[in-house]
């Protein structure tokens, strides 16, 4: 495209730059990322989530909340998406507490947690053993009404959602492993 004299847009950087994260191939994704900023352009909350997830999912959360803090010094305003898979990801690491944070701040800046970011905790919380913390988060999801219509779409946030009703009959947690 380059080459025709045609520039790609945000749009298309993003999806360059998510398949380099797909890839695993981070560094090219970084790459691509700061093409958006030489082309002209100014990265977007897309872009940010994508190079967020990437980080997460390689494990390299150090880079993900650097990312972030990146985010938001620009004044890019993180949604939902950003939080929640920052969560998960933190949790993944065994980093709950500072998942716990995270989660408590989204909120803080006016950013409703969804079905999603009560789920990658409540997730994260079982995974790691935190049964307690994921049942209060449980509770606060029923008082908010979060269980009516949406849970069938997340299985994800459904498997967690089961374990912490397994926890409340006095039943033993099953399949505890996160998902990537």
């Amino acid at each position: 495209m380059i080459q025709n004299g045609v520039e790609p847009d945000v749009s298309m950087y993003n999806r360059l730059i998510d398949g380099y994260c797909l890839q695993g191939e981070m560094e090219e994704a970084v790459k691509a990322f700061d093409s958006v900023v030489h082309s002209g352009n100014e990265p977007n909350v897309f872009s940010y989530n994508i190079l967020i997830n990437g980080y997460c999912k390689a494990r390299r959360l150090d880079d993900a909340n650097r990312v972030f803090g990146c985010m938001c010094s620009k004044g890019v305003i993180p949604d939902a998406v950003t939080y929640s898979t920052l969560i998960q990801g933190l949790c993944k690491v065994g980093r709950v507490m500072d998942a716990e944070v995270l989660f408590n701040e989204m909120q803080t800046y006016g950013q409703i947690p969804d079905l999603f970011a009560y789920g990658a905790l409540i997730g994260g919380l079982c995974y790691n053993k935190h049964f307690n913390e994921a049942m209060t988060l449980f509770h606060e999801l029923e008082t908010n009404g979060l269980m009516v219509d949406i849970i069938a779409e997340s299985s994800y946030a459904c498997s967690r959602i089961r374990t912490c009703k397994r926890l409340r009959a006095g039943k033993p947690p099953v399949n505890l492993e996160l998902t990537t």
